[in-house]
């Protein structure tokens, strides 16, 4: 059966907005979301160091420079839409924390409270298991 995800920012949204979007994919059959308060690049950070109070959108991008550089690629710039960041994080960096940061807010309902938070974790696990699928069935 096909899924459909949504991918989506907290950004300057409203509260309600936010919550209503949530709960909406939620509800809808074969629909989920990754959404992320406040925005994407939360997901980024989260593989270099674990966050468990709210990060600014303005900080995003040089956090995310600053922990590259740290781990030697002292020429970095951070792009938005890049298409080396997944072999750069897969080279470099720690899935784990987007997991247990969602332990924190277990069961709560009001999304837009809880910051930080990403389930982008969850697309990232699905299209995992999808490539595995994929790759064991070219071998047989």
């Amino acid at each position: 059966m096909d899924k459909f995800w949504i991918v989506f920012d907290k950004d300057s949204f409203s509260d309600q907005s936010f919550n209503s979007a949530i709960q909406t994919c939620i509800a809808t059959p074969n629909v989920d979301c990754a959404w992320s308060n406040e925005a994407f690049e939360l997901w980024y950070l989260l593989h270099f160091h674990y966050y468990n109070s709210g990060v600014s959108r303005k900080q995003y991008q040089d956090l995310i420079e600053k922990n590259f550089k740290k781990q030697g690629l002292n020429g970095y710039k951070y792009k938005k839409n890049s298409t080396e960041m997944y072999s750069l994080l897969e080279t470099y960096a720690n899935k784990g924390n987007a997991i247990k940061l969602e332990k924190l807010y277990f069961r709560q309902q009001n999304y837009s409270t809880q910051n930080p938070c990403t389930m982008v974790y969850k697309l990232v696990a699905e299209l995992l298991d999808l490539k595995k699928l994929i790759e064991e069935e070219n071998q047989s």
